[in-house]
């Protein structure tokens, strides 16, 4: 085979995956809406431009949110004159698409000896529809997706990286999202499963620093700004009665 007939055999994929990224991407743009609870990010988005602190209600330090991270992603745009409401739909699209080409990507490091069986990931996460609705939405549900593949794509590595990646994204995700702090327990308790086995991981202990640190930075935050050890969503939704125990349990 010629250098160019391989090149031609490598591009072939390549041109399908971005007709399934487009394809995606015009779905998602034509269905997309703006989730009702979007806007109490948005409010705290305004207010946090606007000078008056990270609140609801100016004068009145409540954590009515649990998306950190989403919030100070969008505070840029609201500075620059494009309101939340248009910002956040179009973060989550790029989002979704920047999910599909990670998965891709770590398709073909898992399968590197076919040629068109990767492609069936992107695929089938394009075809989820719960990913294409939300993306569009406002909210931060296909953002902390994006956050927790790309910790897996560099988890599952066979050599460990010189900057704790993994870690950074884990990180990232319990600012993004509450329940991203359990997902560092699941990393941990997959990478200490890894080394019982002797199956080479991508991950080390090093990645506890930004992802643990980042998690304890907000709570910290949260303590100093709020006086609270939870955010409010937190404690409305979870409670602490046996039925939530059960319902939480029922959803794992």
């Amino acid at each position: 085979m010629t250098e160019l007939e391989h090149r031609r055999r490598e591009l072939l994929p390549k041109l399908v995956f971005l007709a399934i990224l487009a394809l995606w991407s015009a779905w998602a743009v034509s269905i997309f809406f703006v989730n009702e609870d979007a806007f109490i990010s948005f409010r705290y988005v305004q207010n946090l431009v606007s000078g008056r602190g990270l609140v609801y209600n100016p004068g009145l330090h409540d954590e009515g949110y649990s998306n950190l991270l989403w919030i100070l992603l969008l505070a840029p745009f609201a500075l620059a004159g494009v309101p939340p409401e248009r910002a956040a739909p179009a973060l989550g699209i790029l989002s979704g698409a920047a999910l599909l080409y990670v998965v891709f990507l770590l398709a073909r490091r898992l399968l590197p000896e076919r040629r068109w069986l990767p492609l069936a990931a992107p695929g089938l996460a394009a075809s989820a529809f719960s990913a294409v609705h939300w993306a569009g939405s406002g909210l931060e549900t296909v953002f902390f997706g994006l956050l927790l593949t790309c910790a897996a794509f560099f988890h599952l590595r066979e050599r460990p990286s010189r900057f704790p990646w993994t870690g950074l994204f884990l990180g990232l995700a319990a600012l993004t999202r509450a329940e991203g702090f359990g997902f560092i327990l699941v990393f941990a308790v997959h990478y200490l499963y890894c080394r019982w086995r002797k199956i080479p991981v991508g991950s080390g202990w090093r990645d506890l620093v930004p992802a643990v640190g980042l998690a304890a930075a907000q709570l910290v935050f949260r303590l100093a700004y709020y006086g609270m050890w939870w955010s409010l969503p937190a404690l409305v939704k979870a409670g602490g009665g046996f039925n939530h125990l059960k319902g939480g349990l029922a959803y794992l």
